[in-house]
């Protein structure tokens, strides 16, 4: 999955020259929301260890035509058919500012803006 190795502090973890599987980018946004929500990675550590690990199922739905690979945070993940449960409302509220779709197009996963609907 790397091309190359290089360090980005976690706030630049989003620019459009950092080139990295668009899975990669929605793990580092929410590492940062998570961080930017706690104040400090030692009470983001705290937090995580009090919560218990959620599960992230995705499902698949064909949506203007793409194959789009859809998050539970998005509004229409609900009714799309598939696997996992729903994510409690307060977590898809705090997800909401990250990606919530990442079409499929040439095979590969590239990330959308979030939906507005």
């Amino acid at each position: 999955e790397s091309m190359e190795f290089r360090w980005v502090p976690l706030g630049e973890a989003d620019p459009p020259d950092l080139e990295c599987a668009p899975v990669t980018r929605i793990a580092l946004l929410e590492l940062r929301l998570r961080l930017a929500e706690h104040g400090s990675l030692r009470a983001f550590d705290k937090a995580a260890r009090q919560q218990p690990c959620r599960l992230l199922y995705t499902r698949r739905a064909v949506i203007d035509g793409v194959l789009t690979v859809v998050f539970p945070w998005d509004p229409q993940y609900l009714s799309i058919p598939g696997d996992g449960e729903p994510w409690p409302q307060a977590e898809c509220e705090r997800m909401r500012s990250l990606p919530s779709r990442m079409p499929i197009q040439d095979g590969l996963f590239r990330t959308a803006e979030r939906s507005e609907s």
